[in-house]
């Protein structure tokens, strides 16, 4: 059994992993501050995701800036980090649904973020070649069950 709590959090501790290895390659001064702006807002997020799960609350807090976009995607190419981000955070809300369609829909898109993530954390030189088959379900925190 999935505890999809614990996949949130971890979630949200991949996305801090990728951003500090962004910002320790970050060329540009200003990106860096970016990047730790973005940390500071993921860190902030996954502490009470169910209070941040609505977008009026994240702008009310502050939490929703270009800062946090600019963390994730400026100086490089590559949006994928950001917009999985994104996704999980649209549907935080829909996790604890009390319509089990929506929450297995949020509960798909968080374990595909999951390994996404964790897919661009790796540094495994076989990556390319082992992620495609392992199930997103593989990267979820499971319940010990008696």
């Amino acid at each position: 059994m999935i505890d999809y709590d614990k996949t949130l959090e971890k979630f949200f501790k991949q996305c801090i992993v990728y951003l500090e290895k962004r910002a320790k390659t970050a060329k540009d001064k200003y990106i860096q501050q970016d990047i730790f702006d973005a940390i500071w807002t993921v860190q902030t997020i996954s502490e009470n995701p169910r209070r941040y799960a609505d977008y009026n609350t994240r702008v009310k807090a502050g939490l929703e800036t270009h800062k946090v976009v600019d963390g994730f995607m400026a100086g490089t190419k590559d949006n994928t980090a950001y917009l999985v981000y994104n996704r999980v955070l649209n549907v935080i809300s829909s996790l604890y649904s009390q319509y089990s369609w929506e929450r297995e829909q949020a509960q798909e898109t968080l374990l595909n973020a999951t390994k996404t993530m964790e897919y661009k954390n790796s540094t495994n030189f076989l990556k390319d070649f082992i992620w495609p088959f392992k199930s997103p379900e593989a990267f979820a925190v499971k319940v010990k069950q008696k």
